[in-house]
């Protein structure tokens, strides 16, 4: 039965580390076609922040896609459909609502880690969320007006 109930756990960790990876790929699609659209005077510096931020989010995605692997998984190849804008301030208000939902898919891939008591898989995911963080924190930043 432990075991059992162990699968189940698995199952669902798998599960919550697919949907942390879909965020991943939606953020990625959703500033690869911003780094397209965005138009007006603030457009060479957020072509430039949001094709640097698809670097950075393509590596927390290679990671977190071996990640699922090595715990017996497969990872999603589903894409969350994306929006369109020409707007940087409709732009970062999307991209903070996106750093925000990783947010949360890793504070829940973290919740069960803990359950699974996987301190090597929770310190793991730690450090992408705080990656996730720390883009969220600089995307408010950039919100704000002087």
């Amino acid at each position: 039965l432990k075991e059992r109930r162990f699968e189940m756990a698995d199952e669902q960790l798998i599960a919550q580390l697919n949907t942390a990876l879909q965020s991943e790929y939606k953020t990625i699609f959703q500033y690869v076609q911003n780094s397209y659209m965005v138009k007006g005077m603030r457009r060479p510096a957020m072509v430039q922040w949001l094709r640097a931020q698809v670097q950075k989010e393509m590596q927390d995605a290679f990671k977190l896609a071996d990640k699922i692997v090595a715990v017996g998984g497969i990872p999603t190849t589903d894409v969350p459909e994306i929006t369109h804008s020409t707007k940087s301030e409709v732009i970062l208000r999307e991209s903070l609502t996106l750093e925000e939902e990783t947010i949360r898919a890793y504070q829940e891939c973290i919740r069960l880690a803990n359950e699974r008591g996987d301190a090597a898989l929770r310190v793991f995911l730690e450090g992408l969320l705080a990656g996730a963080e720390a883009d969220a924190e600089e995307v408010r930043k950039m919100i704000e007006e002087e």
